[in-house]
């Protein structure tokens, strides 16, 4: 069985309709309507993993905090999950985003000035490189992008 992890409900619906065209038979996982058992296996041998970091905008802040952990207990299991853990990890992360564009021998020069920080008071720039700006704050979940 396939299922389908979503969480905005208007995205989906020509994957859906196509899916139903061709009689591909799968299961809406609607994130914020969702619930597991962590003590038994899913019925699932395929998951597409579309959750959205920006679902907090849409008032499902907290199905950001469960996919993890859902998507985890599938991975445990044996469920091939497209856009797994790791994906997810790195979607919902910029920190985590500008060290894989690092990693990937991205020049300096085309990456920010990036100092990450636990406390959004701090204003002034305290970036590896020097940098003549004040500190543009963001949230570290993904959600503008870079």
């Amino acid at each position: 069985m396939i299922g389908i992890y979503y969480e905005h409900p208007h995205w989906f619906g020509p994957l859906f309709a196509e899916l139903d065209r061709r009689g591909t038979p799968y299961t809406k996982l609607h994130a914020e309507q969702h619930r597991f058992d962590p003590g038994s296996a899913p019925p699932y041998d395929l998951v597409f993993n579309r959750m959205s970091p920006s679902a907090w905008q849409r008032g499902h802040g907290n199905a950001v905090f469960y996919t993890q952990q859902f998507l985890a207990h599938l991975e445990r299991h044996g469920v091939r999950v497209i856009n797994g853990t790791r994906a997810f990890q790195a979607e919902t992360s910029k920190a985590l985003q500008l060290s894989i564009l690092r990693e990937l021998g991205l020049p300096r020069e085309l990456i920010p000035s990036t100092a990450a920080a636990g406390d959004l008071r701090e204003r002034r720039c305290r970036a590896p490189r020097p940098c003549n700006a004040e500190m543009a704050a963001a949230r570290n979940d993904g959600n503008l992008g870079l």
